[in-house]
């Protein structure tokens, strides 16, 4: 009886072997195919790099201290405020330099 099992084991594995190799070939797309679809990728990249601006465009935000007031994060208030609202004072610009300076025009 095993003898038999086995001999169908092997038989249907032989069988469902076989029928992938067939039914492998089906999904397969020939070269011609193939190279239409890979050159029509590599032109749609082309045009697509091709309307990509390569230079940058630089940010009208401060991104950090400055020594110029103008370029500064604080804008010469003497205050940075950050992202989730905590301040510091800035290097360049502290309140009592502004004030300092406040003083003397007057």
């Amino acid at each position: 009886m095993t003898k038999i099992k086995f001999l169908s084991v092997i038989f249907l594995i032989s069988l469902f072997a076989s029928c992938q190799a067939k039914t492998g070939k089906n999904y397969a797309i020939s070269d011609e195919v193939r190279d239409v679809i890979v050159n029509n990728v590599i032109k749609s990249f082309e045009k697509a790099e091709s309307n990509i601006n390569l230079v940058p465009v630089p940010d009208d935000i401060p991104l950090g201290p400055d020594p110029d007031p103008e370029k500064c994060v604080c804008k010469g208030t003497g205050t940075i405020v950050h992202g989730d609202g905590h301040t510091t004072k800035c290097p360049f610009h502290p309140v009592e330099l502004i004030l300092h300076k406040m003083k003397k025009e007057n």
